[in-house]
């Protein structure tokens, strides 16, 4: 697995507001770990228009404003996401693991701060075909 240019890490980031009032701006804030490296990020999507400002100490802040997150209407209005990836660092070993987890702030309220996901690296064995009989009497 030590790969010289790394291999891509994927990361979609769901939200909700599940409050009272129509959310005006939505701010995401997610700390990259140094597993990761910050000049291989590409943006993939974005529910909404927002802007994509890095921050120092391997910030990346992603930032709606006017985003109009409603719960009272749709669940569909009340939803968002963004979706990004970036390689990892060359020297990654199997079984390295990564984490990753997010403050997600609506207006003016405290932060949200996700359940923490983990990516452990495993040498997989190449995919197996196996294929079902049946049989009928």
């Amino acid at each position: 697995m030590n790969n010289e240019f790394g291999v891509w890490l994927d990361y979609l980031i769901r939200f909700q507001n599940i409050g009272t009032a129509t959310a005006l701006t939505a701010r995401i804030d997610d700390f990259i770990e140094d597993q990761l490296d910050l000049t291989s990020f590409q943006l993939l999507g974005m529910s909404h228009y927002g802007e994509v400002r890095f921050k120092e100490g391997r910030l990346i802040v992603f930032f709606f404003d006017q985003i109009m997150l409603n719960s009272s209407t749709d669940l569909e209005a009340s939803q968002g996401y963004v979706s990004f990836r970036m390689r990892t660092i060359s020297g990654l070993h199997l079984e390295d693991e990564i984490d990753n987890l997010v403050s997600i702030y609506f207006d003016f309220n405290e932060p949200i701060i996700t359940n923490t996901a983990s990516t452990v690296f495993y040498d997989c064995p190449p995919m197996t075909t196996i294929l079902h009989s049946k049989l009928i009497f």
